[in-house]
């Protein structure tokens, strides 16, 4: 994960678009996403082991982050980029607003991810199933 991890850095500097949260930041914030959303924090795949209702998106061998962007444009950032990987927790965090997350996310090469809001209301997880599955702290209305 190293090179992806350099990959990101080169980046946010060169797009001014993020930063990475420090070990101990991203510790906690991954604690607070799995107390919200997760039924086993020792699963793999966190998306295959969520404790709330889900919603889920193909998009097949469309662009992923046009979806996103979709998905995200009524909400207000900033957001927590959880660069997973296919790997177990403690995982890197980066946090970032709308535009830097998909310039991460188009500037990169695919790699599983979740996103979840600063307040985390919501997460929504990038898998290798090319799927985007959207989870909700409360339930939505409307």
């Amino acid at each position: 994960m190293t090179e992806l991890l350099d990959e990101i850095a080169a980046v946010m500097t060169r797009e001014s678009c993020g930063h990475f949260l420090s070990d101990e930041g991203a510790s906690q914030i991954i604690d607070r996403i799995a107390d919200i959303f997760v039924e086993d924090r020792d699963a793999r795949w966190w998306w295959a082991s969520l404790k709330v209702p889900v919603e889920t998106l193909g998009y097949g061998s469309d662009d992923h982050s046009l979806h996103l962007r979709r998905l995200l444009a009524p909400r207000n950032g900033p957001y927590y980029l959880v660069i997973t990987d296919d790997g177990l927790a403690p995982w890197p965090i980066v946090l970032a607003d709308l535009d830097g997350v998909i310039t991460v996310l188009q500037e990169t090469w695919f790699f599983e991810y979740f996103l979840c809001d600063a307040s985390c209301q919501w997460v929504i997880f990038d898998n290798h199933h090319n799927c985007l599955i959207s989870a909700w702290a409360v339930p939505r209305v409307g």
